[in-house]
């Protein structure tokens, strides 16, 4: 009988937290028009249009979630090559300017993703309902999330070289940091570049509607800081059976840039990913404490994902996003300051 209790136990509670929060619900986004779209401009044989996502139902039902409470913007861009040549478009290049000249930059969807992707009710099942509980919601979670990123990435803005006639839509996120006002008016900038001759020119649209309320410092303030100093296990010499990204990893770490001043060079960074029983961990040490931090390394079917806090005279949480290709570890994360690093190392 206790056995059929405890098996009835483990049923109710799959159930209950399936129905509470487990999936992922985004909607396929449709193609815009041109007519359609709220900002359109025409410069030569270039079109651009832009539709801003807002806070609201039509937000919530694309991207299953409330994207201005991580103070992220979501703007659906449509580029439409009129001309006889071929013109290549990347997401990366594209600008929002504020009123007082401020500048910020895109942020990759896979970044974007693992911040909104987080789910306390992992906390809340764990306590209710034990280890039992806790094993539900992390599974369900990790689906959600892996979700999540994949239905981002379908709809962010592709990097594409249009050929005559033809054009390309998506969505561009937006990720201000925590010292940028509030502000509902804005110019997106978007870079055409001739693939022919390289050459290129920038089309301005401006964008009303915004609603963005303002950065969040919370984050920042109640983030604390790892552990520092060298552990035993880090030391100790990898299993026999360690997955290639254990060892160390020399490089360097992009900070963002701040405003209109270009990205500063980068700085001498080495990353150490050991083994802590069955969890892969990472610590990682910038010149300067800049990016400097630990945490734990996830590894999934849409890549390598460093979760941890920083160090230093900011202490901030972080997530990274990086891909493995042989021993070269390159890739890009986002702190609590909702700015962008760019990480390039290689395997000692």
């Amino acid at each position: 009988m206790r056995r059929i209790a405890s098996r009835s136990t483990a049923l109710l509670v799959v159930i209950v937290f399936g129905t509470a929060c487990a999936s992922y619900k985004g909607r396929t986004m449709s193609a815009p028009t041109a007519g359609a779209m709220p900002g359109w401009r025409v410069d030569g044989d270039v079109g651009v249009g832009a539709d801003v996502y807002a806070a609201g139902q039509r937000q919530k039902a694309a991207f299953d979630a409330d994207l201005s409470k991580d103070a992220i913007l979501a703007v659906h861009v449509l580029v439409e090559n009129q001309g006889a040549r071929r013109l290549t478009v990347r997401p990366s290049e594209m600008i929002l300017t504020l009123a007082d000249n401020r500048q910020i930059a895109s942020t990759p969807s896979s970044l974007v993703a693992a911040k909104v992707g987080e789910d306390d009710n992992v906390i809340g099942f764990a306590l209710g309902f034990g280890l039992i509980g806790y094993l539900a919601a992390s599974s369900a979670e990790e689906r959600a999330r892996a979700d999540r990123v994949r239905d981002y990435r379908d709809k962010e803005f592709p990097e594409v070289t249009l050929t005559p006639r033809r054009s390309a839509h998506g969505v561009v996120f937006f990720v201000p940091p925590p010292a940028t006002p509030a502000f509902d008016t804005a110019t997106l900038t978007i870079k055409a570049i001739d693939a022919d001759d390289a050459s290129s020119r920038s089309i301005g649209v401006p964008l009303t509607g915004l609603g963005f309320l303002g950065g969040k410092r919370d984050e920042i303030a109640s983030a604390t800081s790892p552990a520092r100093g060298t552990s035993a296990a880090l030391m100790a010499p990898p299993s026999p059976n360690a997955p290639p990204i254990v060892g160390i990893w020399s490089g360097s770490l992009v900070p963002p840039r701040t405003g209109a001043v270009p990205p500063v060079t980068g700085r001498p960074t080495t990353l150490k990913i050991y083994e802590d029983g069955d969890t892969l961990r990472w610590a990682m040490e910038v010149e300067n404490d800049v990016g400097s931090g630990a945490g734990t390394v996830e590894q999934t079917d849409d890549g390598i994902v460093l979760r941890g806090k920083t160090v230093g005279r900011t202490p901030m949480t972080i997530v990274y996003k990086v891909t493995m290709t042989g021993r070269t570890l390159e890739g890009s994360g986002l702190g609590a300051d909702n700015r962008v690093y760019l990480l390039s190392l290689r395997k000692r």
